[in-house]
């Protein structure tokens, strides 16, 4: 059966057909790929497409490319599926202004560095770590002048990288992999993202061009031994450093090593800087992994003979349980998290997929102060409750002791209320699409990111935006670029927010706001 995909392009600003845009549809399987360009109306149209997982991404000069699946700009999205005999007419677009970044790299005598990598990157929430997400790249010229292209509105860390010629010169090999690592410089010259300035960009104007100097880094080795708690010998684990400053988790990227039976590990490449090392791994006894951390500063000499002894994970056994007789979408689209209330934590959010009769295992994790949730749920629904021993825990940390066992908690589920709606309007009257819509709470003790106080949407085609399944209570609403939720936690985004915002009372009943921003000044 012949199966179509056709949508249109629109400018999110104001809606006018975008002609002469690329739409790439992308096989996932295959990598195959056909490209369309629409016509003077907007309109493309992919006939024949054989049934698969695709990715479908609209690109036009002085805009930002946008995946149809996914919430924001210059992201990819869930896969868009495609089944025999489809008919999919409305994979529509609108895409928002982007502005491009100018600059020039240099070394430390101020000479340019030809050929370089720079990155425009933003940090985010990765399950339940910081993580880097890599937005745009280019390499430098022959005087080290650069252009990142179409930009969209935010706030980017620019980041970066020396030939890989001259870091061949100065690194040796990486005992994981055999291949040498090159370490970004953070603009203005830092080699720790989390002393990095971010640069704003905000289109259609072009921020102002900057100078990047690249730092020499000088790595050093840190290595050490893994030990389990029973004495037993070990079958397998893994150890990763992550960048951690005055007991938290900073913006930066984790490396991980390779565990050896023995126990030992190696970082052989560490730039300066304080750290984190996690370590996860079995032995021939226990079930479960084990874990362990130590917190290190490296820099000037290599560090040896690191020691760390394993301590047993907790877990937790449940059932997911639908309130009442409704009915809900098949419980194996469903995954349970356990998010930890630790800032100071760090490792691999747990999760878990929930089995056809609703039953959910978290078999290992890490001790301490944990949350659980629920993802996966349709739109219409929400997580309405935790139980566990009669108790509502949804906003209570269940802490976690090393070795301990939690039976029988339950996640009621049902379908939620609106809580608010509303539009997002210009100050002309017209409606905002490149936009994000945020609500959360005036308690600042729900600013986290296993908090159901916080959360986000992106208008549709006609401005309007809709949250479901809040908790009652006062709230901030705030309108913002577009954001992906774990940005909301990252670099004290919320109380920036928080002195732009309209405040809202959510009662039983829900509540309903519209909102006015500027109309843009300058259009393409």
């Amino acid at each position: 059966e012949t199966s179509v995909v056709a949508g249109r392009v629109l400018t999110a600003l104001d809606g006018i057909p975008l002609g002469s845009t690329e739409i790439a549809i992308t096989l996932i399987e295959t990598g195959e790929q056909a490209v369309a360009m629409t016509g003077s109306d907007g309109h493309f149209a992919f006939i024949d497409i054989p049934a698969g997982d695709y990715h479908v991404v609209a690109s036009h000069p002085g805009y930002a490319a946008r995946d149809h699946m996914a919430p924001r700009s210059m992201l990819l999205g869930l896969p868009l599926t495609i089944a025999a005999g489809d008919q999919r007419e409305m994979v529509d677009f609108r895409l928002a202004p982007a502005a491009d970044l100018l600059g020039r790299v240099v070394n430390a005598g101020g000479e340019g560095v030809a050929s370089a990598t720079i990155e425009a990157v933003r940090p985010i929430f990765q399950d339940g770590e910081v993580a880097l997400a890599m937005y745009g790249s280019t390499t430098a010229g022959a005087d080290g002048v650069f252009r990142l292209r179409d930009l969209a509105a935010g706030q980017y860390y620019i980041r970066g990288l020396a030939p890989a010629a001259e870091a061949d010169d100065d690194l040796g090999d990486d005992d994981a992999s055999g291949a040498p690592r090159r370490f970004p410089t953070y603009y203005p010259s830092t080699t720790a993202a989390s002393q990095a300035t971010p640069v704003v960009v905000a289109p259609p104007t072009s921020p102002n061009p900057i100078e990047l100097t690249l730092r020499d880094v000088v790595p050093t080795s840190v290595s050490g031994r893994i030990i389990s708690g029973t004495a037993a010998p070990l079958l397998g684990g893994v150890v990763t450093m992550v960048p951690y400053v005055n007991g938290r988790v900073v913006i930066g990227t984790a490396v991980t090593a390779r565990v050896e039976l023995d126990g030992s590990f190696t970082f052989a490449q560490t730039p300066p800087g304080s750290f984190v090392i996690q370590a996860r791994a079995l032995d021939e006894t226990t079930p479960r992994l084990q874990f362990a951390t130590f917190s290190l500063t490296a820099g000037g000499s290599d560090l040896a003979d690191v020691t760390m002894t394993l301590r047993n994970g907790a877990q937790i056994d449940g059932e997911v349980i639908v309130e009442g007789d409704a009915e809900v979408v098949d419980f194996e689209t469903l995954t349970v998290r356990a998010p930890t209330a630790d800032p100071s934590a760090v490792g691999i959010e747990p999760t878990a997929l929930v089995r056809s009769d609703g039953v959910f295992s978290l078999p290992s994790m890490q001790d301490g102060p944990r949350f659980l949730r629920l993802d996966g749920l349709p739109a219409a629904w929400t997580l309405a409750e935790v139980l566990y021993q009669g108790r509502d825990v949804t906003d209570i940390a269940l802490d976690l002791d090393s070795g301990e066992h939690l039976p029988d908690v339950r996640l009621i589920v049902r379908p939620g209320r609106l809580s608010l709606t509303g539009t997002l309007r210009t100050d002309r009257g017209g409606v905002r699409t490149d936009r994000t819509v945020v609500v959360f709470s005036v308690n600042q003790g729900y600013w986290a990111p296993y908090a159901r106080h916080v959360t986000l949407a992106h208008p549709d085609p006609q401005g309007q935006f809709e949250f479901v399944g809040l908790p009652e209570g006062n709230y901030y609403v705030a309108v913002a670029e577009e954001l992906d939720r774990s940005e909301l936690f990252i670099g004290g985004r919320l109380q920036r927010l928080a002195r732009i915002a309209t405040m809202v009372d959510i009662g039983p009943g829900g509540a309903s706001l519209d909102l006015t921003v500027p109309s843009p000044t300058n259009r393409r």
